[in-house]
């Protein structure tokens, strides 16, 4: 190279003797020939003469570069670095200095390096009509400021070609770039060598003080960086940040450390379906903002990640994250938006939070199905564990379809196994027809205003632990809808208002552990079915009502129970209500406790529902009848009223009868049978009162008949043994004859005073 810039000197020499060339002839090219040496000194350069605005300048003789320390220096193109011996300009000082160019060209041929540095009171402007600049064109570039300020008017290209790579290190200064700044450029058509597309090179900007100003970034090619830290200052206005993936062992990424980022949107998204892309934040400052454009927007797409585990970020418009994208927000990662769309436009999304918190000014949606969009089912899914704080300030709906009847295996998933989920508004489960929304709860706790499940569609609810607080819970809401919701092991479900299982829909509700408290529960009272079934494992507490309508079905297995306390609220015991006309679809009752506690002064009241076929063991069977009417305990007593207000279909208001296995009053308690006919096997009474007021309690058959088949035979003294030693509240098995608490030698004399009688 040194041989020919000779050449060239000698070249031009012989041409300005002719008088075809000198400083005022257009456009030219002048070469760099000196070590590290000022700019403005012409022995410097072939031919001898400084660089004017029309020159295109190459410093390529692998020997330092010049240096700018005061002055306007300019020159239409400037290439550093076309060999492998490397050059670099250094542009500082404390005086302004000025650099002036069209083009910049770092790093152009095959291993060749560029390097330009950038300190003090420099200014560096490059733009101009149809020129570019170009940190790695097809070597290697490097462009280090620490001060200064550099603009550029016209395309930034980092690492362009396969196999370059440019690198910009900003620590200090500004930085204002007008037009697009491309990282590792791909190419997506090559025609002759298909092997080349997807090809590009790497670029790498290191922001790690300083401000910066950016319209477009574009992030692509093989392993290409943006890395902000320490007080960098990046805004990208009017347009966004785009990250693109298509080597998965070489994923381009935006990794935020710290610092503050403004932008109008950012969209990743993979190229190819293997390809990696994504944004990692772990400190500083995020704002998607929209700033002058009309983005404001995140979008996490096709195969792509956006993983935040600590840092703030704040986006005025939605979240998006579908075509298989993942968001994981973990540690002490702060994020905000006023949509988050999980799972959308027929394809799927995830989003994963063990910690951190997350806001949602406005709606979540999960498997959002777009009626514009064909393809396959939508699945969006969500999942919070850890100690993880999601608040949704509008309403969820997961399951949703915008009128596409095409794809009605869409859905929307809700994992909760630890952390805190708060939603103002509504929780949808099922939100449109043929379209299922399920919420899975194993720990943490969901506050909720209403949560519907199964909404329009079909919607499931399985809670194994945890804590759910509603304002009012539906199950089966709409026609049309089916709701299932499933309480199991150590699950609280709490519903300040009212419960309702098959409002217009179908509900189906099974208790199979934990814990229900609610002041008004409803099955099938309105226009829809509802089921609700029972095992002696789940606790199940009401303060105002308990009604099974006329839609309702109800299973029960022995031993189950449902509290029935007083409201504090409206200063009110509750009540229960039979609405129903089927008596074989009510069976569970023969197997419930219905325990009233608290509220003595204040009278619950109980629903009879039986047809009267008189003192016979029929009357127990397929008849309303109910297992144990417990009034009171000793440390609560309480006061139930036997009422006949609905016709059951069994003899009419007024005239319908009470089948009860047991009924146990404690000390201080009262039942008042308010002139309506019981039949029972066994009264408890430890000092309560009993108010026939022209009514009747009658006993059936024969103390110790236990299976109730009319003698005393070895079946009733099996099942006394299976009882032996038990204790518990007063007559709460058949096997505890002597009302005791426990079944002891007095239950066995009693039984022994019957033995084989008829």
């Amino acid at each position: 190279m040194k041989r020919l810039t000779l050449l060239f000197s000698v070249l031009w020499g012989v041409i300005g003797v002719l008088g075809l060339a000198g400083p005022s002839v257009l456009g030219a090219d002048i070469w760099w020939d000196a070590c590290d040496d000022a700019w403005f000194t012409t022995a410097n350069w072939i031919p001898s003469r400084l660089p004017t605005a029309a020159d295109t300048v190459y410093i390529d003789n692998g020997c330092g570069g010049p240096l700018i320390t005061k002055g306007d220096a300019f020159a239409k193109i400037v290439y550093v670095g076309m060999d492998i011996g490397g050059n670099t300009i250094c542009q500082t000082g404390f005086t302004a200095n000025t650099l002036t160019v069209n083009g910049l060209i770092l790093g152009s041929a095959v291993g060749s390096e560029g390097t330009y540095t950038l300190s003090g009171a420099g200014q560096l402007s490059v733009g101009g009509s149809n020129e570019y600049a170009y940190i790695g064109l097809y070597g290697n570039g490097t462009f280090k400021q620490s001060g200064g300020k550099a603009t550029f008017y016209s395309y930034l290209f980092l690492g362009d070609s396969p196999g370059a790579v440019g690198v910009y290190e900003m620590s200090g200064g500004e930085a204002d770039f007008r037009g697009d700044v491309l990282f590792g450029r791909c190419y997506y058509d090559a025609p002759g060598d298909p092997a080349k597309v997807g090809m590009g090179g790497t670029g790498i900007f290191r922001h790690s003080g300083g401000k910066v100003k950016m319209a477009v970034i574009g992030l692509s090619g093989m392993g290409s960086t943006y890395e902000l830290s320490g007080t960098g200052e990046l805004t990208v206005s009017p347009y966004y940040v785009y990250i693109s993936g298509i080597w998965p062992d070489k994923p381009n990424s935006f990794v935020q450390r710290g610092g503050i980022h403004t932008t109008g949107g950012i969209t990743i998204c993979a190229e190819k379906p293997d390809g990696t892309a994504n944004y990692t934040l772990t400190g500083g400052t995020l704002s998607v903002t929209g700033t002058g454009g009309v983005f404001s927007n995140i979008n996490v797409q096709t195969g792509s990640q956006f993983i935040q585990s600590g840092g703030s970020n704040t986006v005025v418009g939605y979240v998006n994250i579908d075509y298989g994208a993942v968001y994981e927000l973990s540690g002490t990662g702060v994020l905000s938006m006023a949509d988050l769309q999980v799972g959308s436009q027929s394809t799927s999304g995830r989003f994963m939070q063990s910690g951190g918190v997350n806001t949602v000014q406005g709606n979540l949606y999960l498997g959002q199905k777009c009626s514009s969009i064909g393809g396959g089912p939508t699945v969006g899914r969500y999942e919070l564990s850890g100690d993880g704080q999601l608040s949704v300030q509008g309403s969820e709906i997961v399951g949703q379809d915008f009128g596409n009847p095409q794809n009605p295996n869409s859905r929307g998933d809700f994992v909760q196994t630890g952390g805190s989920h708060v939603v103002q508004s509504f929780v949808y489960l099922g939100n449109d027809k043929n379209i299922t929304g399920t919420y899975t709860m194993s720990d943490g706790e969901l506050q909720v205003n209403i949560l519907w499940v199964g909404y329009k569609g079909n919607g499931e609810f399985t809670q194994t632990g945890g804590t759910v607080g509603a304002g009012r819970l539906d199950i089966g809401r709409d026609p049309g809808s089916e709701g299932w919701f499933t309480l199991d092991q150590a699950g609280q479900l709490i519903v300040d208002d009212r419960l309702t299982v098959g409002r217009s829909g179908t509900g189906v509700m099974e208790l199979n552990g934990g814990k229900v408290a609610t002041r008004s529960f409803s099955i099938g009272r309105y226009t829809g079915q509802g089921a609700l079934s029972l095992t002696p494992d789940a606790e199940v507490v009401v303060t105002q009502e308990l009604v099974l309508g006329s839609k309702a079905s109800f299973g029960a297995e022995p031993g189950s129970k449902i509290f029935m306390e007083f409201d504090t609220e409206t200063n009110s015991a509750a009540s229960f209500q039979n609405l129903s006309q089927d008596p074989s679809k009510l069976s569970g009752l023969g197997s419930l406790e219905l325990c009233f506690e608290g509220g003595a002064d204040l009278a619950g009241t109980l629903e009879i529902a039986g047809n009267d076929v008189g003192a016979e063991e029929m009357g127990f069977l397929s008849n309303f009848g109910l297992g144990v009417l417990r009034v009171g305990t000793d440390l609560s007593p309480a006061q139930v009223k036997l009422v006949d207000d609905t016709d059951n279909g069994t003899g009419g208001p007024g005239l319908e009868v009470l089948y009860v296995d047991r009924i146990v009053v404690s000390s201080g308690s009262i039942l008042d049978v308010n002139g309506r006919l019981v039949y029972y096997h066994t009264l408890c009474n430890s000092g309560g009162t009993i108010e026939l007021n022209g009514g009747s309690l009658i006993q059936v058959g024969i103390p110790g008949d236990l299976d109730h088949d009319g003698d005393m035979d070895m079946f009733d003294l099996a099942g006394f043994v299976d009882n032996w030693l038990w204790e518990g509240l007063d007559g709460g098995v058949p096997a505890d004859l002597a009302c005791g608490g426990d079944v002891d030698m007095l239950d066995f004399a009693i039984l022994a005073s019957h033995w084989l009688e008829q």
